[in-house]
């Protein structure tokens, strides 16, 4: 008996597995997969600070989730339910639907570039924004009292490793702020 067994324990402890979801056997690859480290040869993008959780994310298996999310100026679009990872590992599910923003003409001569728009289903007072660029995915999450949220590419250029962390962590404010006004007749 665990002979017959033992192929499917392997399959199912080889199967990509993200926090709050069961292994995935034979079936579409999650979005998300969090890993334990990022690309060896490329240094992580430039003022990260812990904590921040690194992934990979799986193109396909968004396109495949967002298709049919309807527009956001459209009230009877049913959106498309998705999972954005947080810093701590977890992941939060908003419903989202697409939302343009670039000229049609632009939309036209671009198609990959695509921009969405959603609601936070566990936190329903969490929005985000986020989209697909030749430059990868990228997105932010907003939320009331838990701090925002970045997810971003690993570095610049890269595609392959994304790191979701809290943007407080990004930037330290100077506590010196100088303002300087030309004069647009002088210049």
């Amino acid at each position: 008996m665990w002979r017959g067994l033992a192929p499917m324990v392997a399959l199912i402890a080889c199967a990509p597995v993200t926090a709050g979801q069961a292994p995935v056997v034979g079936g579409p690859r999650p979005i998300w997969t969090i890993v334990a480290t990022g690309p060896a040869d490329v240094p992580i993008r430039a003022g990260i600070a812990e904590p921040y959780v690194i992934l990979t994310f799986e193109k396909v298996a968004f396109d495949r989730t967002v298709s049919g999310a309807g527009l956001e100026s459209d009230p009877q679009a049913p959106g498309a339910v998705i999972e954005l990872p947080l810093p701590d590992g977890t992941f939060e599910r908003f419903r989202v639907k697409e939302s343009p923003t670039l000229a049609p003409e632009l939309a036209k001569a671009f198609p990959e570039i695509k921009t969405y728009a959603g609601q936070g289903i566990d936190d329903p007072a969490a929005t985000t924004r986020f989209g697909w660029t030749e430059a990868g995915f990228h997105a932010i999450i907003l939320t009331g009292t838990r701090g925002n949220v970045f997810i971003d590419t690993w570095a610049v250029g890269t595609s392959d490793f994304y790191l979701s962390y809290r943007p407080a962590r990004l930037f330290a404010m100077s506590s010196e702020f100088v303002f300087y006004l030309i004069d647009a007749n002088s210049v």
